[in-house]
């Protein structure tokens, strides 16, 4: 069985891909992506549909592998799409209690694109870009009592 994922892909943002949403079909992966874009876009091609005004792409990507980690107690550890054996797209990390920690995108097995660190009570507690495996950009990290950002970090990325 495939497993399909919609991304994301903003025109101003210097290439960031974001993963929206996973399905077990192509039909259930347009349907999203039309209801997205307001059943109206300017073209379609054989992975992606692109907004009226240019400005989003979506594109669907077939990923053959949906792979779950568990911990000894058989809570759900990570969970994620793999491709030729490598993570691929949005994965998704647990602590033993249940609870979302963290969630990563990968490509073709290395970090790359949005990651967002989670707190108690799903509250994001940080969040910034990779680059090939690198941190790049802000980072941005905020209280998990209050929400106050707590601090900023900048990283740069050079061959």
């Amino acid at each position: 069985m495939s497993y399909f994922v919609v991304e994301e892909k903003s025109s101003d943002d210097k290439e960031v891909t974001t993963e929206l949403q996973s399905f077990h079909s192509k039909s259930s992966a347009i349907e999203f992506i039309l209801k997205k874009l307001n059943y109206s876009c300017v073209a379609i091609n054989p992975v992606g549909f692109i907004s009226l005004d240019g400005k989003i792409e979506y594109r669907i990507r077939e990923i053959l592998e949906l792979r779950c980690c568990r911990y000894p107690n058989g809570s759900k550890e990570s969970e994620g799409p793999v491709k030729d054996g490598l993570k691929e797209g949005l994965w998704r990390y647990y602590s033993r209690n249940g609870e979302l920690d963290l969630e990563m995108r990968y490509k073709n097995g290395i970090l790359n694109g949005l990651s967002t660190i989670f707190g108690r009570y799903r509250r994001k507690t940080g969040e910034g870009h990779y680059q090939d495996g690198r941190k790049v950009g802000v980072w941005r990290y905020w209280s998990d009592v209050d929400g106050e950002i707590i601090r900023r970090e900048q990283y740069y990325f050079s061959d």
